[in-house]
């Protein structure tokens, strides 16, 4: 009844401190200085009005939150995308270079399952029609 439009939380629900203090989006990248850019230690001095929006205003967190398959052109004309959720952005760019890359395994789950809906929910109509 509502739209998935995101499977990883690392895209704009969660941040990740690792045991050094550094803050990044996702724990699949933990030790990667890179996707670990703030500080826990230099944002504590604010962190009584530290919000979230200021963590979304570095560029890596505001990539991550706007990645989800209506951001995607890949995803714009599929049938499955609001079911989807985009998949995993770690296993995206480990597989194609760019968290904006397509995750297969996702996209071919999403789309089987859609499929199963469609058909599911004709069987149960038909059933119903044919009772009355």
């Amino acid at each position: 009844m509502k739209v998935h439009s995101k499977d990883c939380m690392g895209v704009g629900g969660q941040f990740v401190l690792d045991p050094n203090g550094k803050i990044g989006p996702c724990q699949a990248y933990l030790g990667i200085d890179q996707y670990f850019p703030l500080d826990v230690h230099d944002l504590y001095d604010r962190l009584e009005t530290i919000t979230s929006e200021d963590i979304y205003a570095h560029p890596l967190f505001d990539e991550w939150r706007h990645r989800f398959p209506f951001n995607m052109k890949e995803c714009a004309n599929c049938f499955a995308i609001s079911i989807c959720g985009g998949g995993c952005p770690y296993a995206a760019e480990v597989n194609h270079g760019s968290i904006w890359q397509i995750d297969e395994r996702v996209c071919s789950q999403a789309k089987q399952i859609m499929e199963w809906m469609i058909w599911d929910t004709y069987d149960h109509f038909k059933e119903f029609c044919d009772r009355n």
